[in-house]
């Protein structure tokens, strides 16, 4: 890619985020990135459709990124622990620029993160555990998280010990 173009991009992406720190996505108005970061509207256009577009597409990124960081992704019912563990780690990596994007729409990245999970569960269901009970887990291990993101004062190890005796005690239920 033209290095040009990425200049740009970039551009438009650290006038976004540094307004996104300020303001609600809703009040951000194009004119105010192209004059922070010091383009004319039709260079924005060329790459964005709006401010939605823009949003999304940096959204996505940070997902991305997001899942490239939690190895553990597959391991919710082989090692629950380290699934959570790194779960958080990966979160707390991404931390200043989640805060920016997520910080008054926690539940946009959650809603991604749990299409994402039940997209490989589901497809691929322990053993022991039908369709159902393996949906209900990963519902409750992405509110459970997400409430305890919002809360910020939640001791992860207590939340790994929950997470997984219940785990563990749906697994079992499913074998009787």
């Amino acid at each position: 890619m033209d290095k040009r173009i990425i200049r740009t991009k970039r551009a438009i992406r650290s006038a976004f985020l540094d307004l996104r720190k300020e303001q609600p996505l809703e009040e951000i108005k194009v004119i105010d990135i192209c004059a922070l970061s010091v383009i004319n509207k039709t260079t924005f256009y060329k790459y964005y459709t709006d401010i939605f577009d823009l949003n999304a597409a940096i959204e996505n990124e940070v997902f991305t990124s997001f899942m490239g960081d939690f190895k553990e992704f597959h391991s919710l019912f082989i090692n629950t622990s380290g699934f959570i563990q790194n779960m958080n780690d990966a979160l707390v990596k991404q931390g200043p620029i989640f805060n920016t994007l997520f910080s008054d729409r926690v539940d946009k990245f959650f809603s991604m993160l749990e299409r994402a999970m039940k997209a490989y569960y589901l497809e691929n269901p322990p053993s022991n555990l039908s369709l159902l009970k393996t949906d209900f887990i990963l519902a409750g291990v992405i509110h459970t998280f997400k409430e305890m993101q919002l809360n910020r004062n939640y001791d992860l190890d207590l939340l790994i010990r929950e997470l997984e005796e219940i785990i563990r005690a749906v697994s079992v239920y499913s074998g009787q």
